[in-house]
C-alpha cells in the first residue's frame, strides 16, 4: 500500500473534478429580515468544497429595516440607513440576486416561476423589467420567507382613502402627507387617525404629534387596551404618552367604513365612548387616516400545492423549522406556524432567530451531516417602542432593565445600529446616529439660547 501525499496534479485533478460537480441550489423566497440574514449566514457556513449557489428572490430592490420607517418618516433617518439595496448588501457574499414577482411555487417539480420586476420608485415612476416575461427558476432546498402583508380590503374604503404603514414607499408618501398639512393655509389643527393600537400605531401617533404639534390624533383599536402584546413597563409608558400629547385613545372600538375626509366607527362594550353594552356608531372628520391595523401571511402561500397551512394561512412547520411533509422545504418569519411554538410573536427579533436555525438546519443537511438538526427556541431579547425624536421605553431580561425617555431613544438607534445585517451598514448607521445626535444637540442649544434672549428682550421691554 502507498502512503505517499498526494501528488500536485492529483490535487488540480480533485478541484477540478469539484469544479465540474453541479452545485446545489438553495432558493430564499423574500429579502426581508428572514430571508436576507438566512442567505447572509449560509454564506457564512464552512461549505468547503460543496458551496452551494444561493439565491434570494424579492419584489423589491431594497431591503427594508422596518423598525425605522417611523424615522424616516419623520426624517430623523435617511433612505440608506433604513433601505440599503440589497445589490449594496450582497456584495462580496457570493449570493445572487433576483429581483422579480414570484408568481408560483412548484414544489414536486421543485422550481419558482417569477415574473420580471416591476414596483415604483421613490418619485413615482414606474419601473418595469419584461413584466409580461415568466422564467422558472430551479432549485434543490427552498426557503420560503414571504412574511406578510396588510389587509385593507377587510373594511370598505381603506384600500382607497387610508394610507398604509408598510414599505419604503408608504412612509415617503406620508411625509409628503404631514407636509401638506403642515403647509396649509388655513390655521386649524389637522384632523388625524391612525388605526390600530399596536407598537406601529403608537409609533406611528408619537411621529406625527413631533411633525405636527398642533394636530388632533384620534387612535382607534379593537383590543381592549393599548399595546396589549407589549411588555408591561412599555405598555405603560406608551399610554402615559398618549395622554401627554392629547391623543384621543378609542379602545374596543372598530372600523365601519373609510371615506374621503371622514371615518365611520363603532364603540362596543365599553369602548372609549361608551358604557358597558354600548353599541355607539360615530363619524370622525379625518384630513389623513393611516392605517395600521392587520396583517395575514403572504396569499401566495394559498396557491402553493402541498404546503400544509393552518387556519391563518402559515406554513406549518416542525421545530427545526422544516416543512411538513417536505424534504428540502423551510420556512420562517410571519409566514411560518411552528409547531410547539404559539407564543413566538411576528417581529424582526423573531425572524432574525430563526433565520439562525434555518441556516444551520438546512446547511447541515445540504451538508449530509450525520447530527441531528436544532430545535427552534424563541430568545425574548426585550423590545423598544418609539416614542418620538427624543423619546422612548425598553425593557428588557424579563423587565429587569427598563429605560424611559431620551436614554430609551438613544439605546433603540444602539440596538438597531448593532442589528444590521452587514459591518457597512451598521458603520453608515453608527455615523447616521452621530451626526443626528449632534444636530439634536445643536438645535437643542439653539432653543436654549433663544429662549435666554427672549427674556432678556422682555426684561428690556419692562423697565
Amino acid at each position: 500500500m502507498s502512503s505517499e501525499a498526494p501528488t500536485s496534479a492529483s490535487v488540480y485533478a480533485a478541484q477540478a473534478k469539484a469544479a465540474q460537480k453541479p452545485r446545489k441550489e438553495i432558493c430564499i423566497v423574500g429579502g426581508g429580515f428572514g430571508g436576507l440574514y438566512t442567505a447572509l449566514r449560509l454564506a457564512k457556513l464552512p461549505w468547503g468544497n460543496d458551496t452551494p449557489h444561493i439565491t434570494l428572490i424579492d419584489k423589491r430592490d431594497k431591503f427594508v429595516f422596518l423598525p425605522l420607517l417611523y424615522d424616516l418618516a419623520a426624517g430623523y433617518a435617511d433612505l440608506g440607513e433604513v433601505a440599503p439595496t440589497f445589490k449594496s448588501l450582497l456584495e462580496g457574499t457570493g449570493i445572487s440576486f433576483v429581483q422579480a414577482s414570484v408568481t408560483a411555487i412548484d414544489l414536486p417539480s421543485k422550481s419558482i416561476a417569477v415574473a420580471g420586476a416591476l414596483c415604483d420608485d421613490l418619485n413615482g415612476t414606474a419601473l418595469c423589467d419584461a413584466a409580461d416575461e415568466t422564467r422558472d427558476l430551479p432549485y434543490d432546498d427552498l426557503i420560503i420567507a414571504l412574511g406578510a402583508e396588510p389587509v385593507p380590503d377587510l373594511v370598505e374604503g381603506a384600500r382607497e382613502h387610508a394610507l398604509p404603514f408598510y414599505t419604503v414607499e408608504d412612509a415617503y408618501r406620508l411625509q409628503l402627507a404631514l407636509r401638506a398639512l403642515r403647509a396649509r393655509s388655513d390655521d386649524a389643527p389637522a384632523d388625524v387617525v391612525v388605526v390600530g393600537g399596536s407598537l406601529c400605531g403608537v409609533e406611528i401617533a408619537a411621529t406625527i404629534a413631533g411633525v405636527l404639534d398642533s394636530a388632533r390624533i384620534t387612535m382607534v383599536t379593537r383590543a381592549p387596551e393599548l399595546l396589549s402584546a407589549a411588555a408591561p413597563a412599555n405598555r405603560a409608558a406608551g399610554a402615559a404618552k398618549m395622554r401627554a400629547l392629547g391623543v384621543d385613545v378609542r379602545t374596543a372600538t372598530s372600523v365601519e367604513s373609510v371615506a374621503a375626509g371622514a371615518i365611520a366607527v363603532r364603540a362596543r362594550d365599553g369602548g372609549a365612548n361608551g358604557e358597558a353594552g354600548a353599541d355607539d356608531a360615530e363619524t370622525l372628520r379625518a384630513d389623513l387616516i393611516v392605517w395600521t391595523a392587520g396583517s395575514r401571511p403572504n396569499g401566495l402561500l394559498r396557491g402553493v400545492e402541498g404546503l400544509s397551512l393552518d387556519a391563518r394561512g402559515r406554513v406549518r412547520v416542525s421545530a427545526t423549522l422544516a416543512a411538513d411533509g417536505l424534504d428540502s422545504v423551510y420556512c420562517l418569519g410571519d409566514a411560518a406556524a411552528v409547531d410547539g411554538a404559539d407564543g413566538v410573536p411576528a417581529t424582526a427579533q423573531a425572524a432574525m432567530q430563526q433565520s439562525d436555525y434555518v441556516a444551520w438546519n438546512g446547511g447541515a443537511a445540504a451538508r449530509r451531516r450525520q447530527r441531528a438538526p436544532l430545535p427552534f427556541r424563541y430568545m425574548d431579547l426585550g423590545q423598544m417602542v418609539s416614542l418620538g425624536a427624543a423619546d422612548g421605553t425598553m425593557s428588557a431580561l424579563g423587565e429587569r432593565v427598563t429605560l424611559r425617555g431620551p436614554a430609551a431613544a438613544a439605546a433603540r438607534r444602539a440596538v438597531y445600529a448593532l442589528r444590521m445585517p452587514t459591518a457597512p451598514q451598521r458603520a453608515a448607521a453608527a455615523a447616521s446616529i452621530a451626526v443626528n445626535t449632534a444636530a439634536k444637540a445643536s438645535s437643542l442649544l439653539l432653543d436654549m439660547g433663544l429662549s435666554v434672549l427672549d427674556k432678556l428682550m422682555d426684561k428690556r421691554e419692562q423697565r
